[in-house]
C-alpha cells in the first residue's frame, strides 16, 4: 500500500509539534509515536527529522508506516537477529534501524561535493544526477536510475568526503542508508556483501566502457550508452523499458557534444525504433539501442 509521507499525521500541528522538536537538534531518528490512518485503528510510524538530506535548509518530514511486527528493537544485533536470515529486497525497501525512505522533489541536493558523507542512497525511483566541480565548472559525470547507489565512495574514504554531488533529476524515491548502518551489513551479511561485491564489479565495468567511449566512440553511440545505461538495461531483460524525459542540455553535458547534436541522434533513434516518445513526460527503451551500441 502507497502512503503519502504526510499521511500519518492527523493534523498539521502533529507534524509542527515534531518539527518543534528539532530545534536545537541536527536530528531525530526513530521516534515511533501512534498515529492514525484514515480514522483506522492505530499504526506506528518511524519519524524521522532533519535537514533535506545533507543539505542545509529547511527541515523536512518523512514517515513510513510500519506493522507492529515490523518494529525494531533496541537490542543488540546479534541476539534480535540471531535466528533470522537476512533479505536484500526488505532491506533496500523498507525502514528500520539505520534506513530511512525518503522522497526528493526535483532538483533536491542529496549531498555535495567536499562535505562529509553520512550516508548511501539507494534509487528506488527516479533519475538522480551525479556532478563533479573543478576549476570552477560543474561536469555532469553520470545519471543513476533505479536499482543503484548514490554516495557509495564515502564507505571506503577515510575520513568520509564526499568525492562528488548529487541531485535529483526527477522526482525520487529513495533510501537513505546510514554509513554505519552500511558497513555493519557489510561486514555480517554474507549474502549483501556478495551482491554489493557485485554490483561495485559492475559499475567498474560500466566505467571501463565510458572511457573507451570517450576515447574512440562517436557522439550517437555515446548517447546510446547513456541512455541503456539510465535504463539500466541488461543482456535478457525486459525488451522495452521506461525512463522519465531527461532535459538534452542534460545529456549533451554527459555525452560530451552540443544540445543540438543531441535533439539530431535522439530523432534518428526515434526513426529506427531505438526509442519512443511517452508524452512530455518519459521515454520507451527498446533492447534494439543495445544492439546498436554492440555493433
Amino acid at each position: 500500500m502507497r502512503v503519502h509521507p504526510g499521511s500519518p499525521y492527523p493534523d498539521s500541528a502533529s507534524s509542527d509539534t515534531l518539527l518543534g522538536r528539532f530545534k536545537g537538534n541536527a536530528r531525530l531518528d526513530l521516534g515511533e509515536p501512534q498515529k492514525r490512518l484514515n480514522d483506522s485503528s492505530p499504526v506506528h510510524a518511524v519519524e524521522n527529522v532533519g535537514r533535506p538530506l545533507e543539505c542545509p535548509g529547511t527541515p523536512k518530514i518523512a514517515g513510513l508506516p510500519t506493522d507492529n511486527n515490523e518494529r525494531q528493537t533496541k537490542q543488540p544485533f546479534r541476539q534480535s537477529h540471531k535466528h533470522s536470515r537476512f533479505h536484500i529486497k526488505a532491506f533496500l525497501s523498507k525502514a528500520g534501524t539505520g534506513r530511512t525512505i525518503v522522497y526528493a522533489p526535483g532538483k533536491q541536493i542529496l549531498f555535495e561535493q567536499g562535505k562529509r558523507g553520512d550516508a548511501v542512497f539507494y534509487i528506488l525511483a527516479g533519475t538522480v544526477k551525479l556532478t563533479v566541480v573543478s576549476q570552477g565548472r560543474e561536469t555532469t559525470i553520470g545519471l543513476l536510475g533505479p536499482g543503484n547507489f548514490a554516495g557509495k565512495e564515502c564507505i571506503a574514504t577515510v575520513p568520509a568526503r564526499r568525492t562528488t554531488s548529487a541531485r535529483a533529476l526527477t522526482n525520487c524515491t529513495i533510501v537513505r542508508i546510514a554509513r554505519k548502518e552500511m558497513l555493519r551489513v557489510i561486514q555480517h551479511e554474507k549474502t549483501f556483501t556478495s551482491f554489493f561485491v557485485d554490483y561495485l564489479l559492475a559499475c567498474i565495468g560500466r566505467n571501463q566502457e565510458v572511457i573507451v567511449d570517450q576515447l574512440v566512440n562517436s557522439s550517437e553511440k555515446r548517447l546510446a550508452r547513456a541512455l541503456l545505461s539510465i535504463a539500466n538495461v541488461r543482456p535478457g531483460g525486459k525488451p522495452e523499458e521506461v525512463i522519465p524525459q531527461i532535459h538534452q542540455e542534460e545529456l549533451a553535458e554527459m555525452v560530451g557534444t552540443t544540445r543540438s547534436r543531441i535533439s539530431f541522434f535522439l530523432s534518428r533513434f526515434r526513426k529506427l525504433g531505438f526509442i519512443a516518445y511517452k508524452g512530455q513526460s518519459s521515454i520507451t527503451i527498446s533492447t534494439k539501442l543495445a544492439r546498436f551500441v554492440m555493433a
